[in-house]
């Protein structure tokens, strides 16, 4: 099965072993590594098991996943589902400070706080 098979159908244990796998090989099948482990942080913050996102959100930024927001801002995200808004306000503030004028944070968290997580 491809990793892309198991995140579609939802068998997420299974698309992080294949994802694990892949980091060993020398050849990612086409994937782009950091990417796939922040599409199944998504996928676990969606199930609702937002510790486990965290921590792949973490190890995607680790091998490279970046962009606007800041990828940290999802793990503030993560942290507001699971009820700790003092942990997302934390994060947000240390990201404004880092990058006043990035739109993009301050849209993102503005629309997740608006709608109550």
């Amino acid at each position: 099965m491809s990793f892309e098979s198991a995140l579609n159908q939802g068998r997420l244990e299974e698309a992080r072993a294949i994802l694990d796998d892949l980091e060993h090989s020398r050849d990612p099948g086409g994937l782009w590594l950091p990417e796939c482990y922040a599409d199944l942080a998504q996928a676990f913050d969606r199930r609702g098991q937002h510790d486990e996102a965290i921590a792949l959100m973490d190890g995607a930024i680790e091998r490279g996943w970046g962009g606007r927001p800041d990828p940290r801002s999802d793990i503030a995200e993560f942290h507001l589902r699971a009820g700790r808004s003092v942990e997302a306000a934390r994060i947000w503030a240390e990201l404004k400070i880092e990058d006043p004028d990035d739109v993009w944070l301050y849209n993102a968290a503005g629309l997740l706080l608006q709608r109550g997580r």
